[in-house]
């Protein structure tokens, strides 16, 4: 199996859409959303090896 078949395999894409993220900023300070961000992030790298997270801001796509 080449390298490329096993990437192809093992390719999976999760789009994660956390609720209620903006009042958290808003009441409780943009530090504390960035900690939940984090904890999500943290959470979701230990599934697995090899896992790619990042983060995308919808809001930057609207006109």
């Amino acid at each position: 199996m080449l390298a490329t078949d096993k990437i192809r395999e093992l390719s999976c894409l999760y789009l994660v859409d956390i609720d209620r993220l903006r009042p958290v900023n808003d009441i409780d300070s943009a530090a504390v959303g960035d900690r939940l961000l984090t904890a999500v992030a943290r959470t979701l790298m230990k599934q697995g090896s090899g896992h790619l997270v990042a983060w995308w801001e919808a809001a930057l796509l609207r006109s």
